[in-house]
């Protein structure tokens, strides 16, 4: 089982999308669509994909309604069965519950139970590492209903890694993506952004016209630091998924009155 979460409203792009990509068993959530499929799938949705912000592979869940239940439900899981305590890790939160008010002091319980865990077990403890985590864990409550993931992306996949500068009010590339499948246009059809900015929308646009996949340009993903990491599978999907890309027909146009933002696009 995984998960593919994305901006709301968006969910009916991401579900066609993990059709497309031959994913089974979906189902619809809020901001999120759970499918099922194998290793070469979860590789290629985190390079495919375009509206989903992350990819999540769910580990454990249980159920706690106050701050000693979600330490030892946490403390629970054989956390030494998924990293080692030489490697760092981090982790992401989202909570909707009234019996965790503060999100930030949750996710310091779920991280004090997995470093006791591995103090107790291999009496030694990984460190937590915000920016250059090896794991990545997603922790999510609702209700009392606490899932923990793996976060397969490690970056969000909106950070396509094609862009050499920032603009100063850039637009979510999953969102320009998404913008793009939702305008009807046709890739046999003349494009004209007059606003462009860093070009965000016309480079979706030409990704999808191209039928390139979006993350080809990443230098890495979370999964790339699992112990079940396959990089001869992961070469093979690599592949597969640049010799789909076709030449682009349409004529993109894009125009800005800002000269850095045109140097930018």
């Amino acid at each position: 089982e995984m998960g593919a979460t994305c901006m709301q409203h968006l969910e009916p792009l991401l579900e066609k999308e993990l059709k497309d990509l031959g994913a089974s068993k979906i189902q619809l959530n809020k901001r999120a669509i759970v499918f099922r499929g194998n290793l070469e799938l979860l590789y290629k949705a985190n390079l495919c994909l375009r509206t989903a912000l992350k990819v999540l592979v769910p580990i454990y869940t249980f159920r706690a309604s106050n701050e000693e239940q979600l330490y030892k439900g946490a403390k629970q899981f054989s956390w030494e069965d998924i990293f080692g305590p030489d490697q760092t890790f981090a982790i992401d939160s989202a909570v909707h519950s009234q019996y965790f008010k503060h999100s930030q002091f949750a996710m310091l319980k779920v991280k004090d139970a997995i470093v006791d865990r591995f103090r107790e077990k291999a009496e030694k403890r990984p460190n937590v590492s915000r920016d250059h985590a090896g794991i990545r864990i997603h922790f999510h409550v609702r209700g009392d209903q606490v899932n923990l993931a793996l976060d397969s992306s490690g970056d969000p996949l909106f950070k396509r890694g094609y862009k050499k500068e920032q603009h100063k009010a850039p637009i979510n590339e999953c969102l320009a993506a998404a913008m793009m499948l939702m305008s009807g246009w046709k890739d046999d059809q003349t494009l004209l952004d007059p606003m462009c900015g860093s070009a965000t929308l016309a480079i979706e646009a030409a990704l999808i016209a191209g039928d390139i996949a979006p993350n080809l340009n990443r230098e890495r993903f979370g999964f790339e630091r699992w112990w079940n990491y396959d990089g001869a599978l992961l070469a093979t999907v690599l592949e597969r998924v640049r010799k789909q890309s076709r030449p682009i027909q349409s004529k993109i146009i894009v125009r800005d009155k800002d000269a850095r933002s045109l140097r930018q696009a």
